[in-house]
Protein backbone atom coordinates (compact mmCIF):
# COMPACT_ATOMS: atom_id res chain seq x y z
CA UNK A 1 0.00 0.00 0.00
CA UNK A 2 1.40 3.46 -0.82
CA UNK A 3 2.04 6.30 1.77
CA UNK A 4 -0.37 7.98 0.37
CA UNK A 5 -3.35 5.85 0.84
CA UNK A 6 -1.77 4.99 4.45
CA UNK A 7 -2.53 8.80 4.74
CA UNK A 8 -5.56 8.83 3.35
CA UNK A 9 -7.03 6.01 5.58
CA UNK A 10 -5.60 7.33 8.54
CA UNK A 11 -7.32 10.86 8.10
CA UNK A 12 -10.77 8.71 7.31
CA UNK A 13 -10.29 7.17 10.83
CA UNK A 14 -9.69 9.81 12.64
CA UNK A 15 -12.45 11.82 11.39
CA UNK A 16 -14.69 8.74 11.72
CA UNK A 17 -13.86 8.41 15.37
CA UNK A 18 -13.97 11.97 16.25
CA UNK A 19 -17.92 11.77 14.45
CA UNK A 20 -18.49 8.83 16.99
CA UNK A 21 -17.15 10.48 20.21
CA UNK A 22 -19.22 13.55 19.20
CA UNK A 23 -22.57 11.13 18.84
CA UNK A 24 -21.14 9.67 22.03
CA UNK A 25 -20.81 12.59 23.59
CA UNK A 26 -24.54 13.80 22.49
CA UNK A 27 -25.46 10.93 24.07
CA UNK A 28 -23.95 11.71 27.31
CA UNK A 29 -22.65 8.24 27.13
CA UNK A 30 -18.87 9.96 27.19
CA UNK A 31 -17.87 12.77 29.22
CA UNK A 32 -16.82 15.88 26.89
CA UNK A 33 -13.57 16.45 26.27
CA UNK A 34 -11.61 19.07 28.56
CA UNK A 35 -11.17 22.16 26.30
CA UNK A 36 -7.67 22.46 24.54
CA UNK A 37 -5.40 25.57 26.64
CA UNK A 38 -5.99 28.64 23.63
CA UNK A 39 -7.11 31.98 23.81
CA UNK A 40 -9.32 31.42 26.73
CA UNK A 41 -6.67 30.34 28.79
CA UNK A 42 -4.41 32.85 27.60
CA UNK A 43 -6.70 36.09 28.73
CA UNK A 44 -7.28 34.41 31.67
CA UNK A 45 -3.57 34.00 32.57
CA UNK A 46 -3.28 37.86 32.42
CA UNK A 47 -5.16 38.36 35.38
CA UNK A 48 -3.00 38.01 38.67
CA UNK A 49 -3.85 35.10 42.00
CA UNK A 50 -5.76 37.84 43.84
CA UNK A 51 -7.55 40.40 44.50
CA UNK A 52 -7.37 43.77 41.99
CA UNK A 53 -8.08 47.48 43.23
CA UNK A 54 -10.60 49.40 41.40
CA UNK A 55 -8.44 50.90 38.34
CA UNK A 56 -6.06 48.09 38.40
CA UNK A 57 -9.44 45.54 37.56
CA UNK A 58 -10.25 48.13 34.64
CA UNK A 59 -6.81 48.56 33.25
CA UNK A 60 -6.94 44.75 32.99
CA UNK A 61 -9.95 44.77 31.48
CA UNK A 62 -8.65 46.99 28.83
CA UNK A 63 -5.50 44.85 28.02
CA UNK A 64 -7.90 41.77 27.67
CA UNK A 65 -9.88 43.68 25.51
CA UNK A 66 -6.86 44.80 23.02
CA UNK A 67 -5.03 41.28 23.41
CA UNK A 68 -8.78 39.64 22.15
CA UNK A 69 -8.94 42.08 19.79
CA UNK A 70 -5.69 40.89 17.82
CA UNK A 71 -5.96 37.75 18.35
CA UNK A 72 -9.31 38.11 16.44
CA UNK A 73 -7.21 40.13 14.15
CA UNK A 74 -9.86 43.26 14.26
CA UNK A 75 -7.73 46.37 13.45
CA UNK A 76 -10.43 49.03 12.37
CA UNK A 77 -13.10 50.09 14.78
CA UNK A 78 -16.15 48.08 14.16
CA UNK A 79 -15.67 44.48 16.04
CA UNK A 80 -18.24 42.29 14.30
CA UNK A 81 -20.40 39.39 16.05
CA UNK A 82 -19.14 37.69 13.58
CA UNK A 83 -16.04 37.78 15.20
CA UNK A 84 -16.87 36.91 18.64
CA UNK A 85 -19.30 33.88 17.14
CA UNK A 86 -16.28 32.11 15.72
CA UNK A 87 -14.89 31.27 18.85
CA UNK A 88 -14.66 28.01 18.89
CA UNK A 89 -15.89 27.28 22.56
CA UNK A 90 -18.69 30.03 22.46
CA UNK A 91 -22.31 29.40 21.33
CA UNK A 92 -24.48 33.25 21.02
CA UNK A 93 -28.33 32.96 21.13
CA UNK A 94 -31.40 34.95 21.42
CA UNK A 95 -34.12 34.87 23.24
CA UNK A 96 -37.29 37.54 23.57
CA UNK A 97 -38.67 38.88 26.95
CA UNK A 98 -35.46 37.27 28.30
CA UNK A 99 -35.33 38.64 31.87
CA UNK A 100 -32.26 40.42 31.48
CA UNK A 101 -30.19 41.37 28.82
CA UNK A 102 -27.77 38.59 28.91
CA UNK A 103 -26.66 35.66 30.85
CA UNK A 104 -23.32 33.42 30.18
CA UNK A 105 -24.11 29.60 31.24
CA UNK A 106 -21.16 26.96 31.01
CA UNK A 107 -21.72 23.85 29.28
CA UNK A 108 -20.39 20.57 28.97
CA UNK A 109 -18.78 21.39 25.05
CA UNK A 110 -18.02 24.91 26.23
CA UNK A 111 -19.94 28.53 26.70
CA UNK A 112 -23.41 29.80 26.07
CA UNK A 113 -24.44 33.35 25.82
CA UNK A 114 -27.81 34.20 25.44
CA UNK A 115 -29.14 37.64 24.59
CA UNK A 116 -32.80 39.36 25.11
CA UNK A 117 -33.17 39.12 21.33
CA UNK A 118 -36.00 42.36 21.64
CA UNK A 119 -33.48 44.82 22.79
CA UNK A 120 -31.81 47.07 20.16
CA UNK A 121 -29.03 45.57 18.68
CA UNK A 122 -26.26 47.74 19.74
CA UNK A 123 -27.47 47.04 23.38
CA UNK A 124 -27.39 43.38 22.41
CA UNK A 125 -23.64 43.61 21.33
CA UNK A 126 -23.02 45.48 24.34
CA UNK A 127 -24.53 42.81 26.30
CA UNK A 128 -22.58 40.24 24.10
CA UNK A 129 -19.32 42.02 25.06
CA UNK A 130 -20.50 42.11 29.10
CA UNK A 131 -20.87 38.54 29.06
CA UNK A 132 -17.94 37.79 27.57
CA UNK A 133 -15.81 39.57 30.33
CA UNK A 134 -17.97 37.18 32.54
CA UNK A 135 -16.66 34.50 30.76
CA UNK A 136 -13.17 35.42 31.13
CA UNK A 137 -14.03 35.62 35.13
CA UNK A 138 -15.00 32.51 35.74
CA UNK A 139 -13.09 30.20 37.82
CA UNK A 140 -11.14 33.24 38.23
CA UNK A 141 -13.59 34.58 41.35
CA UNK A 142 -12.00 32.54 44.06
CA UNK A 143 -8.65 32.22 43.33
CA UNK A 144 -7.93 34.78 46.10
CA UNK A 145 -9.83 34.49 49.90
CA UNK A 146 -11.03 38.66 49.25
CA UNK A 147 -12.42 37.41 45.85
CA UNK A 148 -10.85 38.82 42.50
CA UNK A 149 -13.32 41.75 43.13
CA UNK A 150 -13.42 42.39 47.02
CA UNK A 151 -16.04 45.41 48.33
CA UNK A 152 -14.38 48.91 47.82
CA UNK A 153 -15.89 52.53 48.97
CA UNK A 154 -19.28 50.86 49.35
CA UNK A 155 -19.31 49.18 46.00
CA UNK A 156 -20.36 45.27 46.27
CA UNK A 157 -18.49 42.29 44.79
CA UNK A 158 -21.03 41.92 42.03
CA UNK A 159 -21.17 45.49 42.13
CA UNK A 160 -17.86 46.01 41.04
CA UNK A 161 -17.82 42.47 39.16
CA UNK A 162 -20.78 44.56 36.39
CA UNK A 163 -18.50 47.44 36.28
CA UNK A 164 -15.15 46.22 35.21
CA UNK A 165 -17.73 43.96 32.52
CA UNK A 166 -18.68 47.21 31.65
CA UNK A 167 -15.59 48.44 30.93
CA UNK A 168 -13.90 45.46 28.80
CA UNK A 169 -17.09 46.08 26.63
CA UNK A 170 -16.58 49.65 26.25
CA UNK A 171 -12.74 48.65 25.44
CA UNK A 172 -13.91 45.45 22.85
CA UNK A 173 -16.60 47.28 21.21
CA UNK A 174 -14.62 51.50 21.71
CA UNK A 175 -11.19 50.82 21.55
CA UNK A 176 -8.84 53.60 23.05
CA UNK A 177 -6.06 53.92 20.78
CA UNK A 178 -8.40 53.58 17.41
CA UNK A 179 -10.90 56.37 19.33
CA UNK A 180 -8.20 58.50 20.07
CA UNK A 181 -6.82 58.58 16.70
CA UNK A 182 -10.27 59.25 15.03
CA UNK A 183 -11.15 62.11 17.21
CA UNK A 184 -7.59 63.21 16.98
CA UNK A 185 -8.84 63.26 13.21
CA UNK A 186 -11.62 65.54 13.90
CA UNK A 187 -14.35 62.73 14.07
CA UNK A 188 -15.76 64.17 17.47
CA UNK A 189 -19.68 64.15 16.75
CA UNK A 190 -21.13 61.37 19.20
CA UNK A 191 -23.72 60.36 16.56
CA UNK A 192 -21.55 59.91 13.49
CA UNK A 193 -18.67 58.00 16.16
CA UNK A 194 -21.91 55.93 17.92
CA UNK A 195 -22.94 54.57 13.93
CA UNK A 196 -18.76 53.98 12.98
CA UNK A 197 -18.80 51.75 16.20
CA UNK A 198 -21.98 50.31 16.02
CA UNK A 199 -23.25 51.22 19.73
CA UNK A 200 -25.48 53.47 21.19
CA UNK A 201 -24.62 57.30 21.69
CA UNK A 202 -24.93 56.57 25.56
CA UNK A 203 -22.41 54.14 25.28
CA UNK A 204 -19.80 56.29 23.07
CA UNK A 205 -20.59 59.38 25.65
CA UNK A 206 -19.71 56.73 28.43
CA UNK A 207 -16.28 55.74 26.40
CA UNK A 208 -15.74 59.33 25.54
CA UNK A 209 -15.86 60.43 29.12
CA UNK A 210 -13.46 57.30 30.58
CA UNK A 211 -11.03 58.53 27.72
CA UNK A 212 -10.57 61.66 29.35
CA UNK A 213 -12.27 63.37 25.67
CA UNK A 214 -14.97 64.51 27.04
CA UNK A 215 -16.18 66.29 30.43
CA UNK A 216 -17.24 63.57 32.95
CA UNK A 217 -20.69 62.59 33.64
CA UNK A 218 -21.62 61.55 36.89
CA UNK A 219 -22.79 58.39 35.28
CA UNK A 220 -18.76 57.26 34.24
CA UNK A 221 -17.35 58.50 37.27
CA UNK A 222 -15.10 55.92 38.67
CA UNK A 223 -15.42 55.60 42.74
CA UNK A 224 -13.28 57.95 44.40
CA UNK A 225 -10.69 55.18 45.55
CA UNK A 226 -7.42 53.53 44.20
CA UNK A 227 -6.67 51.54 47.17
CA UNK A 228 -5.59 48.23 47.13
CA UNK A 229 -8.21 45.84 48.74
CA UNK A 230 -5.18 44.13 50.74
CA UNK A 231 -2.88 47.15 51.36
CA UNK A 232 -4.51 50.45 51.24
CA UNK A 233 -1.77 51.18 48.71
CA UNK A 234 -2.60 53.06 45.45
CA UNK A 235 -3.39 49.43 42.79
Amino acid sequence: MSRSAITIQTTDRLHTDERVRERLRLLGIVEPDQMPPGLLARLRAMVPKRALGWSEAEQLAERQANRLRAQLDVLGPLLREEDIANLPWLTISRRERLPTSGVATKTDFGWLIVLKGDEPMVRQRFSLAHELKHVLDDELVDRSPDGLYPSIGGYSPHERAERVCDRFAAALLMPKAILRADWADSIQDIATLARRYDVSRAAMRVRLSQLGLIETTPRCATPDTNASPTTGAPA
